[in-house]
């Protein structure tokens, strides 16, 4: 997962924010492989795919904002998967997916 992060995060600032979500989408594919529930991992992917427009909508107005929050929820991810604590690592999947929500909401909300 820290490669993965590591990764993500050279990818966000040079700007690259498609390679950025493929390097999170692997750290959290490798975080929910590891659960042994390969089926849910499915789900999950089957999501990635179907969402990753709005994904890089978020990702493209926090780079245009220059909103690093985006990348922020990942290190505390990568620390709680470390230290095997799931209730913190559910707590900022939580936290990230309500971020990213509002992000997209706000982007796409109509115009006044």
């Amino acid at each position: 997962m820290e490669g993965a992060h590591h990764r993500m995060c050279e990818a966000a600032t040079d700007g690259r924010l498609g390679a950025a979500l493929d390097e999170d989408e692997q750290m959290l594919r490798l975080l929910y492989a590891s659960t042994g529930n390969l089926v849910l991992l499915e789900v999950i992917e089957a999501l990635w795919r179907r969402c990753r427009p709005y994904k890089l909508v978020g990702a493209t107005e926090a780079r245009r904002n220059d909103d690093r929050s985006l990348w922020w929820h990942q290190s505390g991810l990568v620390a709680a998967a470390a230290a095997w604590d799931g209730e913190a690592a559910a707590g900022i999947t939580r936290r990230s997916l309500l971020d990213a929500r509002a992000r997209v909401e706000t982007t796409l909300a109509p115009g006044p």
